[in-house]
């Protein structure tokens, strides 16, 4: 008897296009090494067939048609999965060696690498004393400006906050809401901070194994073309990553790698979005806010064409074309005093801050220099007076250092995952 497949059973896996041994980019490298895939797991992860049907004629003779010829062709995909911190509790895993950052950090932090440009990993250490928003620390060696940090405290984040600046052992932070406060032995927790970096796109190898044997699709030289958060509040963050695939191989007989047993996943699930903190720095003064959130990092991604041979489908490279973030908030109303820079047409760039999570499981986001970029809409939710804030990422000039594809700092935007170094 035949046997048929469920469609919806099988495994995803990823591995960053970079060389093993130097780090550097590898576009189209392939799945040279299988042991390499890492299980991402995911709700929805699509990768095309990689073929496309092109007609014999475009005349026709008579009512008759000829078979259409199969191309290989660059053609889109995507993946949807929870946006999550790297354990439960803070403190159950180790520091993570930058040297071997990629095989180190959850697999969900390929794509938000390719995503927005970068990966940092942060470190841990201990507040000694704090003096107008500039702490004191045991020792700043491996932080960087523009990467976030959660302020810890037995065990448990009180809020994150972005670096601006680093001398010695003095670390200056984004300012906080009044209510918030250090104490001495409070501790700075890093992650993994994506900052949106300029510079050449990275990509991904995937592999989609169906139920079957035989089912599996492998694709090499895959960008990352738009990054689509969501954090409706009290529901489950997810992000979904829109892909430009260079190259696929579809199913076929001569596949070995399809039929997976069960994976298991190191990882927790999203958090769900009720832990955490929103606010905006004005300069005079930082407000909290509360409601959902969306972010949406557009890459406007191009193929670059290259030659007939070891490139995939003839394609040399991904490049950006003209990236934008745009930010959606949807805050309860508290406070008119937004409309002042819009009525006045003064708008300066603002701070903002987001974080959510429970325990160690926790992520954040940081645009330093955000802008209106709409007009507020008055709205409502559960009968509340809300607001729909869509802002821009603009030009970061709060945070020391340049605008290179080197380092953290001075760029319009980033997203960080909790990494929970050990204490």
């Amino acid at each position: 008897m035949t046997r048929f497949y469920d469609y919806n059973k099988g495994a995803g896996f990823i591995r960053i296009e970079a060389d093993a041994g130097t780090g550097a980019r590898d576009f189209g490298g392939g799945i040279t090494d299988p042991t390499e895939m890492r299980f991402l797991r995911a709700r929805k992860f699509d990768l095309p067939t990689g073929l496309k049907a092109m007609p014999s004629e475009d005349i026709r003779q008579k009512d008759e048609e000829l078979p259409p010829q199969f191309f290989t062709d660059l053609q889109d995909g995507s993946i949807v999965t929870e946006l999550h911190g790297v354990a439960t509790t803070i403190g159950e895993l180790p520091a993570v060696a930058p040297g071997n950052l990629m095989a180190s950090a959850p697999p969900l932090a390929t794509l938000l690498k390719c995503g927005l440009g970068s990966c940092f990993a942060g470190v841990n250490t201990t507040i000694v004393s704090e003096a107008y928003g500039v702490v004191s620390v045991a020792s700043a060696a491996g932080i960087r400006v523009g990467e976030i940090y959660a302020i810890t405290r037995d065990g448990s984040v009180l809020w994150v906050a972005g670096v601006t600046e680093v001398d010695g052992s003095d670390v200056t932070l984004d300012p906080v809401p009044q209510s918030y406060s250090y104490e001495a032995g409070d501790r700075l927790v890093g992650g993994y901070t994506y900052s949106m970096l300029p510079g050449e796109p990275w990509t991904f190898s995937a592999v989609r194994s169906g139920d079957a044997a035989d089912d599996a699709t492998e694709s090499i030289g895959i960008g990352v073309t738009k990054t689509t958060l969501n954090a409706p509040y009290r529901d489950v963050s997810t992000v979904e990553f829109a892909l430009k695939v260079a190259a696929s191989d579809a199913p076929g007989s001569a596949k070995t790698i399809g039929g997976q047993s069960p994976q298991t996943y190191s990882y927790p699930g999203g958090p769900q979005v009720i832990g955490g903190g929103l606010w905006i720095d004005r300069g005079v003064e930082v407000i909290k806010l509360a409601g959902g959130i969306q972010i949406e990092v557009d890459n406007d991604l191009q193929d670059v064409g290259g030659v007939h041979g070891s490139d995939p489908n003839g394609i040399l490279g991904m490049a950006y074309g003209t990236r934008t973030v745009r930010i959606t908030l949807t805050p309860a109303y508290s406070t008119a005093a937004h409309w002042d820079w819009i009525k006045a047409n003064t708008q300066s760039g603002f701070c903002v801050v987001g974080w959510a999570g429970i325990g160690g499981n926790v992520w954040a986001f940081r645009a330093p220099a955000s802008c209106f970029q709409e007009v507020p809409e008055k709205t409502e939710q559960n009968k509340q007076h809300h607001e729909k804030w869509v802002l821009l990422a603009g030009a970061n000039n709060n945070d020391t250092g340049t605008f290179t594809d080197s380092e953290a700092g001075a760029k319009p935007f980033a997203l960080w995952q909790l990494s929970a170094p050990s204490a």
